[in-house]
């Protein structure tokens, strides 16, 4: 923790003074500044002006009053001999940086020079991953992400600069891809980090020189408190960003520098750190709150050099009692870091209540309790809830809640909504059916399918809609409740097994459909040829022969002829024609 000496300070706020610097000499400011003069010409400042009495100057012999080591950083001893802080050893994984332990006044001007090593090895040669410099309004200890972040996203409100030895190509919760042209350089950009997702500023971008030989290049860094125009030298070349947009509100903002290795890797060093800034006054922040953390009264904000006294105190907020306070307390010192206090208080309250009830089972659906201080409208009305019953099948009787809202009194306030159960009446069709089907004794379709005119039945349904329970009417015949007789048709050469269909009588709406079939066989015929031996009158065969009737018999006499001739016998006569007739023969004579 850094700690200023405080006593005098308001007796030379208006005093400006000017220290050359010169090596090996501590000088105190008049402004309270401390510098060290006499300092070798490789990091000398020629002039330094304490704007304030807070104007600080963080030079190579007191770097670790002023700044924090962390991560692998903590682990390399500060170099009294070259000034040198390693961040990241040429390892790979590791994440290391130095946070200022104090926040930078951005209301004001400040210079940052010193040396970065960046190691020996491009991205080409397994080297990554840089060096990013981070500003933020959240407290001193807070560090960003390492790698693809550069050690600025991560932290909401952030921005800086980075010196980036390895391209991104993919994109991570901390970190968006580097811009397109960079794949394989060494760049140096400035980083947008707002919403906490490291985006490089794609018009910042520049190339510079790849890494080698562990060498040390000169950076500056320097800005101005009234345009909030940052610039940056290294390498020989410049960077110029508006950072307005950046700092917004935020006067004061912490300060770290950080670097990271991962499978790719490099020694990343910081040299000769001169940086004059102005110490960020502390700032304490009064809320006054209600017990839901609602603003009720606007917060009042006062600042102070650190480790100066503060003073709180709570208001009187009409319609609000005081409950309690919590955060930082109501009194002590300015610190580095913001302190909040919260004023809690507890609203007069009033309270309405009401009753969504069903008057179909008398049962209390829902109550809707509601309070709030008394004066302030309820910001209620029953219309979603009445519209969500409805939806589920109610319907409104009564609705004694006003109907433009209401406010809070002191009195309990009751309203009651009445809904019922809705009873939707329809009805339901039943049909009962006669069919007929007329075939031969191959089951193959003989005649039209006879279908008698359907017997219709209705009934009354009743559905709640809400419970959806139904209830059911009696059935009704609408056109009877019987089938009449049906002839069977008559087809030529068949005879039905059932001459006719007899009535059917008694049916109900809960009778299953008829199906009845009827069964045509075909009438039979005979035909006989008979074969005589008119020398001895005896018939020698007779074919008989069995069919439908006005079926082809499909016989012949010719091949029983040729037998008989071939026998010796000669044909007298034969007189089976097509129809079909008797044969006569006769005993060959020859």
């Amino acid at each position: 923790m850094v700690t200023f000496s405080l006593k005098e300070r308001e007796k030379k706020m208006n005093k400006k003074s000017s220290a050359l610097l010169t090596m090996g000499t501590l000088t105190l400011l008049a402004g309270g500044g401390i510098v060290l003069t006499n300092l070798p010409d490789s990091f000398k400042i020629q002039r330094v002006y304490a704007a304030s009495p807070r104007e600080v100057t963080v030079l190579p012999t007191n770097f670790l009053n002023y700044f924090q080591r962390n991560g692998s950083a903590a682990n390399f001893p500060y170099d009294t001999n070259t000034f040198t802080q390693t961040l990241t050893p040429n390892e790979g994984s590791k994440a290391g940086n130095v946070t200022l332990m104090t926040k930078v006044d951005m209301s004001q001007n400040f210079t940052f020079t010193g040396k970065i090593n960046l190691g020996d090895k491009s991205q080409g040669m397994g080297g990554a991953d840089g060096v990013g410099f981070l500003f933020h309004p959240g407290d001193t200890n807070v560090v960003g992400a390492p790698g693809g972040a550069a050690g600025i996203g991560g932290v909401p409100g952030a921005f800086g600069f980075k010196l980036d030895t390895y391209f991104n190509t993919g994109s991570e919760a901390s970190f968006l891809p580097d811009p397109t042209g960079f794949s394989g350089k060494s760049f140096g950009a400035f980083v947008d980090g707002l919403n906490g997702q490291a985006k490089t500023i794609a018009a910042t971008a520049k190339t510079i020189s790849d890494p080698s030989n562990n060498n040390f290049v000169d950076f500056t860094m320097s800005y101005n408190g009234a345009t909030k125009v940052m610039s940056i030298t290294y390498g020989g070349l410049t960077w110029t960003q508006d950072v307005s947009s950046f700092v917004g509100t935020n006067q004061a903002m912490s300060f770290s520098i950080a670097a990271s290795t991962g499978a790719q890797m490099n020694l990343q060093q910081l040299r000769n750190v001169n940086f004059t800034y102005t110490v960020a006054q502390g700032t304490v922040i009064s809320n006054y709150v209600d017990e839901q953390g609602k603003t009720i009264a606007p917060s009042e904000t006062t600042s102070g050099d650190i480790n100066t006294p503060y003073t709180t105190s709570q208001k009187t907020i009409p319609g609000y009692t005081f409950k309690a306070s919590n955060g930082a307390t109501t009194s002590g010192n300015y610190a580095v870091n913001d302190q909040t206090e919260n004023y809690v208080y507890t609203r007069n309250q009033g309270s309405i209540d009401v009753t969504y009830i069903d008057q179909t089972t008398g049962q209390t659906l829902s109550k809707k309790d509601l309070s709030g201080g008394t004066g302030d409208s309820s910001n209620y009305t029953t219309t979603d809830t009445i519209k969500s019953y409805t939806d589920a099948g109610y319907e409104l009787v009564s609705d004694n809640y006003p109907s433009g809202g209401t406010v809070f009194t002191d009195t309990a306030q009751h309203y009651v909504v009445n809904l019922k159960q809705k009873l939707v009446v329809s009805s339901e069709q039943k049909q009962v059916n006669e069919t007929i089907q007329y075939v031969y004794e191959d089951g193959s379709k003989a005649a039209d399918d006879y279908n008698a005119p359907p017997l219709n039945f209705t009934r009354s349904v009743t559905t709640n809609q809400v419970t959806g329970e139904k209830t059911y009417g009696d059935w009704q015949a609408q056109n009877g409740d019987s089938f009449g007789e049906v002839v069977s048709p008559t087809i030529k050469g068949e005879t039905a097994d059932q001459l006719k269909i007899d009535a059917i009588s008694g049916i109900t709406a809960n009778s299953a459909d008829i199906q009845k079939k009827v069964v045509y066989k075909r009438n039979q015929g005979t035909i006989d040829v008979t074969y005589i031996d008119e020398t001895t009158g005896q018939v020698l065969t007779k074919k008989d022969l069995s069919g439908g009737t006005d079926d082809p018999s499909n016989y012949t006499t010719a091949d029983d002829i040729k037998s008989y001739t071939a026998k010796g016998y000669e044909l007298v006569s034969d007189d089976y024609p097509s129809g079909g007739q008797s044969l006569r023969m006769s005993h060959n004579t020859m």
